[in-house]
């Protein structure tokens, strides 16, 4: 990418034969990039391409240190970025960062405190408006961060947008856990920053919005080869399962706290599965999608109804027989890690069996993972840990919560040829996502739930 850069008058940020490095490897190099006002631009690339990385330093959230070398422009970012660093993620006056990961962006427990601190005196009627223009009910002002949707939180994370008048944006695929009205949100409110004669950086496969400009980055060959759509590969049902369901939910109930009350997210839910059958989840942010996921890995316990899989009711299974029960992988891979290294985690199998298992199900995709260290991995890499750790148990139900977030197409692509190939006609296999070609092309059914406030 060259681009002179002849005029700060009309930049917002810019950077200039830049090269990055990290532990060792070379990030960037010889980058030439600007971002003017009023300008959409989008950076594609694979997700080991240097994409976020980019993003990161243009904004000011990582250091300047002997890895480091370019500029970076104009004046009053350049300055920023010669001063004292202290490591923190702290972005550049009048720059927001947009993160994949919902929660990178919440610093406070409560979402009172948390929508307050973005800008400061706030009245109530001005966060009343801007959760009317974010799509989140009033209501959860009461609640807790922590009992929020992942998409909730997505747009939660978008109140700078909204309150302040930010000079540039790094949307760093940050719409994975929204639905299709939180990504239109998205998308408008991004127009609105360029409107106002500021800049964004949309980084990500599929843009929210049209960008104005667009550049691949690829540690290859500076060029993004496009594999294309997910394939259509249904799996059929075996015709010899038996009657009885893998899976059988009846009258559950779920609710959090809110303030002194408490908010349902399901009520009555009901839900069967039977052997080989592969059921997807969908529905609006704040639904309860994760909420399934959670309850029956159980992670978590209903405040009524039955949970049963595999007959046996999952509320009194002891926790070390879970895994041959239920194999779960989150829509947060990475927190789902308990070790440092790979090695120390397929080392938790609970025999030498087990984790000779794990590691041949984790070489089928790349060898070099079993060499890495947790912290290193991309999320692509780190759910195929975690599935393998998981199939490796042979469990009857196999959940994946959104499970091509932060994944560009060749990856999520190779996902789940790698859980169609692991897991047998016995297995019953739920996949939650927002995505309905997804959805459509890998599942046999589909069950759509609504919000509370949908049913009312």
């Amino acid at each position: 990418m060259m681009i002179s850069i002849t005029s700060h008058s009309s930049i917002v940020a810019a950077c200039k034969g830049l090269h990055y490095k990290a532990d060792g490897h070379t990030i960037l190099s010889g980058v030439d990039l600007e971002l003017r006002c009023g300008e959409i631009v989008h950076v594609k690339g694979s997700t080991s391409s240097g994409r976020t990385t980019l993003g990161l330093l243009l904004a000011g959230v990582l250091p300047m240190d002997v890895a480091f070398a370019g500029q970076i422009l104009p004046t009053w970012l350049a300055n920023y970025l010669a001063g004292e660093i202290d490591g923190t993620l702290a972005p550049c006056p009048g720059a927001v960062v947009l993160f994949a990961d919902p929660a990178s962006a919440t610093l406070y427990p409560a979402v009172d405190d948390e929508a307050r601190s973005w800008r400061s005196p706030t009245s109530d009627e001005d966060l009343c408006k801007a959760f009317i223009r974010l799509g989140l009910p009033s209501r959860i002002m009461r609640q807790d961060v922590s009992t929020l949707s992942g998409g909730e939180r997505q747009r939660l994370a978008f109140l700078p947008l909204v309150l302040g008048r930010p000079k540039l944006v790094i949307a760093d695929e940050c719409d994975g856990w929204l639905d299709d009205s939180g990504r239109e949100l998205l998308g408008g409110l991004l127009r609105d920053v360029a409107d106002g004669q500021g800049a964004c950086m949309l980084i990500g496969t599929e843009p929210v919005i049209e960008p104005n400009r667009v550049y691949a980055l690829s540690p290859q060959n500076g060029q993004l080869d496009d594999p294309g759509s997910h394939e259509q590969r249904r799996l059929p049902i075996a015709s010899t399962a038996p009657e009885q369901p893998t899976v059988r939910c009846h009258g559950i109930c779920f609710s959090v706290p809110a303030g002194s009350t408490r908010r349902a997210v399901l009520s009555d839910f009901s839900l069967e599965i039977r052997p080989g059958q592969w059921l997807g989840i969908a529905g609006p942010n704040g639904c309860g999608k994760s909420t399934v996921a959670h309850l029956l890995a159980g992670w978590i316990v209903p405040d009524a109804g039955l949970i049963e899989i595999a007959n046996q009711t999952i509320t009194a299974v002891p926790a070390t027989q879970l895994p041959t029960l239920v194999g779960f992988v989150s829509q947060f891979p990475l927190r789902q890690l308990l070790c440092g290294s790979v090695s120390d985690e397929i080392a938790l199998a609970a025999s030498p069996e087990l984790r000779e298992r794990r590691e041949k199900l984790v070489q089928s995709i790349d060898p070099r993972i079993l060499q890495l260290p947790t912290r290193l991995l991309t999320p692509f890499q780190a759910r195929v840990v975690l599935l393998a750790c998981a199939l490796s148990n042979s469990p009857r139900l196999v959940i994946i919560d959104e499970p091509t977030q932060g994944h560009d197409l060749t990856e999520s692509k190779r996902l789940f040829h790698f859980l169609l190939e692991n897991t047998s006609q016995e297995q019953a296999v739920i996949i939650v996502s927002h995505s309905a070609s997804l959805l459509e092309n890998f599942c046999h059914t589909v069950q759509q739930l609504t919000t509370e406030r949908d049913k009312e």
